[in-house]
């Protein structure tokens, strides 16, 4: 099946002559939820939204998603349709209609709040923190600040001709001219890891998850097979405590991928799960994986391409590559480039990816050998800082002009006001900050000694930018405010189990001719307290 490619208004074309009646394309753009901020958060969902809104045509189906790297709209139905509401979307691109928007952030808060965290979301936050690929772990914040001019400002970057790619199983009529608007090609880049660690485990409730940063090559390309296929024979058909085994690949640019993989895991499998895992991962690393399962591989793409069901995909998958700035290659060309890949390829990616694992466990997994746990990126106590205990005389904030500091719980978390992702706010004062680590501090004034300090101080040290309001909250999850009593009695009980501390030290400290007088000593306080009342009450006789 030839491939078409060629440039219309800007924008770059694959086709391929499926010989349908009806026609199906997609418009990808580059551009996801990885290239926000917190506080542009959900930006690009709001957008995909918009754009379709009222459309209503039964000679077609119409969807459109939003990736962590890439936005697409698909089309499928009847030709004439299909040309015909590709021009519509263009033309809202070009001069998009946002007199909903307000009334569209609001049903997008409703969905991005129902909307359960997946396993590899939390596992990409663990790795970026609150920014790139790791903002898939987090609300779309930013639905609560957007406004008309910067959501146009938003399409007219990333919305552009020359940002995406048009894919399709038919050949574009000669007189179909794109109207998209003109622009730069953005070119993603994956931020620094704050992971604390490498390899690195966390834990999650079910499941085993894992990601690491690969080279993109044809070896990366067929690895998530390999993956896949290795973890199936291990888990599911070795040890029977998985069912569905998966892996893929995230292109980021054209150097750089993300790959991920993962299972589901009984209770039985979960002790061990990472060990095994990590096993099949040395081994892989150490010896790649047998030649006959590339050979496999090369017999299934070469099956699919002959079904005239699948074989238009070789157009979307040239769009794909397109735009991720990688070369693009008929189907012959890429099949000839993968059957090439041998083992000792395909282990040096695995081995890259073993090198920069974020691995998340299930509750109740042992650690690996050679796998350190995650943790937090600050340990210590702020110096010179401020400090406000909780009610409960359990936790404490500390606030310095350069950062504010929960300890607490057997937790420490610290978010720095010069790198903040955002800061969540609400009309009764409580504040979330949240650094671009992923940490977050939650502020509730009432629970805390001068908690109304603490958030004035915050407000003075945080840009107008960082600010993400929300909606009044309901009064029934407004705590109520701890009394200066509470307070007081708080600080009694824990200087008196410091008292408490450093006698049991001193007495732990004497020779036993000490403590005999020691405990003489305490023996004897009720009684010259006893002579001390009365002799005061004696004064004012």
């Amino acid at each position: 099946m030839n491939l078409n490619d060629e440039t219309r208004g800007g924008l770059r074309v694959f086709s391929v002559d499926s010989g349908r009646e009806t026609m199906r394309a997609t418009l990808f753009f580059r551009v996801g939820q990885a290239d926000e901020q917190l506080t542009t958060s959900g930006w690009t969902h709001l957008v995909e939204h918009s754009a379709l809104h009222g459309w209503n045509d039964p000679r077609l189906a119409f969807n459109a998603s939003v990736g962590l790297y890439a936005t697409r709209f698909d089309l499928d139905g009847e030709r004439d349709a299909v040309l015909a509401h590709l021009l519509r979307l263009m033309g809202w691109l070009a001069e998009p209609e946002l007199d909903r928007i307000d009334h569209e952030a609001k049903v997008l808060r409703a969905e991005t709040q129902q909307r359960p965290m997946s396993a590899i979301a939390t596992n990409y936050e663990w790795r970026y923190g609150a920014q790139g690929p790791g903002l898939a772990a987090h609300r779309e914040l930013g639905l609560s600040r957007v406004t008309h001019g910067e959501l146009r400002s938003w399409v007219g970057q990333m919305f552009v001709a020359e940002n995406g790619v048009l894919a399709t199983d038919q050949p574009l009529p000669d007189d179909f001219e794109p109207t998209l608007p003109h622009g730069e090609p953005h070119v993603p880049a994956l931020p620094r890891s704050v992971a604390s660690s490498f390899p690195g485990t966390h834990w999650i409730n079910s499941g085993l998850v894992a990601s690491g940063r690969v080279t993109r090559s044809f070896a990366a390309g067929l690895t998530p097979e390999v993956l896949s296929r290795t973890m199936t024979e291990a888990f599911r058909q070795s040890h029977g405590v998985a069912y569905a085994p998966w892996a893929d690949l995230e292109r980021v640019n054209s150097q750089n991928a993300l790959l991920a993989c993962g299972t589901d895991i009984t209770d039985e499998g979960r002790p061990t799960s990472g060990s095994e895992f990590m096993t099949l991962l040395d081994r892989l690393a150490d010896e790649g994986p047998p030649q006959s399962m590339l050979d496999d591989l090369a017999v299934v793409r070469e099956r699919a391409y002959r079904d005239p069901a699948i074989a238009p995909g070789v157009a979307w998958a040239a769009a794909t590559a397109a735009l991720t700035g990688s070369e693009v290659y008929t189907f012959e060309e890429a099949q000839a480039h993968a059957a090439a890949v041998t083992p000792a390829e395909v282990a040096h990616v695995v081995a890259e990816f073993r090198s920069s694992l974020v691995l998340s466990l299930p509750w109740g997994a042992e650690v690996p050998a050679g796998t350190g746990a995650l943790r937090a990126g600050t340990t210590g106590v702020l110096e010179g800082a401020t400090c406000h205990p909780h009610g409960s005389g359990a936790a404490y904030l500390w606030l310095s002009d350069r950062a504010v500091q929960f300890v607490g719980n057997g937790m420490l978390s610290t978010v720095y006001f010069d790198d903040l992702a955002g800061v969540v706010t609400y009309p009764d004062g409580a504040r979330q900050l949240t650094g671009r680590d992923g940490w977050s501090v939650l502020v509730e004034p009432n629970l805390y000694r001068r908690g109304r300090a603490v958030v004035a101080a915050i407000d003075r040290s945080v840009s107008a930018d960082l600010l993400l309001p929300q909606a009044p909250r309901d009064a029934s999850a407004i705590p109520a405010r701890t009394s200066l009593l509470t307070h007081v009695g708080n600080w009694f009980k824990r200087h008196a189990r410091a008292q408490a501390r450093a006698h049991g030290e001193m007495f732990r400290q004497e020779s036993w001719f000490g403590k005999i007088r020691y405990v003489v000593g305490l023996a004897s306080l009720p009684f010259f307290l006893l002579l001390l009342i009365s002799a005061v009450a004696s004064a004012f006789r």
